[in-house]
């Protein structure tokens, strides 16, 4: 019998069109859906060059596509189930 199974996009990589790394990159900034036990939160994470957090937002460009990958996070899938076709 096969088992039924089901995704959830939880992380989405926001970054400049001229980042060559959308994973490593000095200015890209995570923006992920998390759980510490009370339910979900938004986690925002941007790293220096030496590995420390750090969230600056320069542009408000950015800023408004962040507001926008939040929104696709928190949207709620029909019948419960992410597939390639509701929104990436």
């Amino acid at each position: 019998m096969s088992k039924k199974y089901k995704s959830k996009v939880i992380q989405i990589n926001v970054f400049p069109m001229s980042e060559t790394s959308p994973i490593f990159g000095d200015l890209v900034t995570e923006v992920a859906l998390d759980d510490e036990g009370g339910g979900e939160i938004i986690k925002l994470t941007q790293l220096n060059d030496e590995g420390d957090q750090v969230l600056k937002f320069e542009e408000i460009d950015e800023l408004l596509a962040i507001v926008d990958v939040v929104k696709q996070l928190l949207e709620k899938p029909k019948n419960g189930v992410h597939n390639d076709n509701d929104r990436l």
